[in-house]
């Protein structure tokens, strides 16, 4: 159990990470068009470090079969999904908001957990779950005090985007279940199917006009770093879910990343710490530990 807490440290090191490089990113990425060539450009970054990975222990790995193909398929639709789409809830919402309510995330994937391979949520954890739906009402008050209130277009920008992430974390559950002899080639497949996925809406999807043309050096040195992170935070995230049940994984991720974001929100977003914001960071982090203790 303590080497799948060592994954999940690594793991929130590039979700810290890659969190900070997607919001200062989506300051230039105003249209969907251009949203979507900014995860282009972050999932050929992760599908190329992924081969190189995968190339270190092979290139014979690379073959994989049907079931194989499927997971990543889905889990590259549902990342695709998340990255879109919390790519423009970004620029609406606050920092720690957002963070706040990908939990409820983690709480769909310990439901998939239970559906599917019949992982057992204990009373405790369902209470625990319970605050955390209380400690995301209370920051949807300090969200909309900050930033105004949510039109519906922000509503559902938000519910997919989390349930695309939740997916996205039980594919990888749903992989080292039943394939789980290579994370780094799930990574890749996962990230290249993205791109593909990505490359094949843009051609529908027409440039406004005024669009700017020219490539900032500035952002491309953020999607690097940015991928980077990202792949990091997502193979890690397949080695712990080989080591720990999906009740103790996904709370303990979220609320240590509960914690450093606030920080990070403070220091380099300059959102106010106000009393709301500290009960529902409260509320969340009690929420956690009675999901991980109970």
């Amino acid at each position: 159990m303590l080497k799948g807490y060592i994954f999940l440290a690594f793991a929130l090191a590039g979700g810290l990470f890659k969190g900070i490089c997607g919001k200062l990113i989506s300051n230039g990425a105003e249209t969907f068009k251009q949203v979507l060539s900014v995860n282009i450009v972050r999932m050929f970054f992760c599908a190329f470090i992924g081969f190189c990975v995968v190339a270190i222990s092979g290139i014979s790995s690379l073959s994989v079969d049907g079931p194989t193909v499927a997971i990543c398929l889905f889990s590259a639709v549902c990342m695709t999904t998340f990255c879109v789409c919390w790519m423009f809830a970004y620029r609406f919402e606050a920092y720690m908001y957002l963070n706040i309510f990908t939990m409820l995330g983690a709480v769909a994937t310990c439901f998939f957990g239970l559906a599917v391979f019949k992982e057992p949520i204990s009373a405790g954890q369902w209470f625990g779950m319970v605050i955390l739906l209380v400690a995301v009402y209370i920051m949807t008050i300090y969200n909309k005090n900050l930033k105004g209130k949510m039109s519906f277009f922000e509503i559902v920008l938000l519910t997919v985007g989390a349930l695309g992430s939740s997916l996205a974390d039980f594919s990888q559950k749903i992989y080292t279940k039943t394939i789980g002899t290579n994370a780094s080639v799930f990574n890749f497949y996962t990230y290249l199917f993205s791109l593909v996925i990505l490359l094949i809406v843009t051609l529908f999807v027409k440039s406004p006009e005024k669009e700017k043309k020219e490539a900032d050096k500035k952002y491309l040195i953020l999607c690097f770093v940015m991928s980077v992170c990202l792949y990091i935070n997502s193979l890690f995230k397949t080695f712990a879910a080989s080591c720990l049940t999906t009740a103790q994984m996904y709370p303990v991720l979220q609320g240590a990343n509960l914690i450093f974001s606030a920080l990070t929100a403070h220091i380099f977003f300059k959102e106010k710490v106000t009393p709301r914001c500290i009960v529902g960071m409260t509320c969340a982090f009690a929420g956690l530990i009675i999901m991980n203790v109970l």
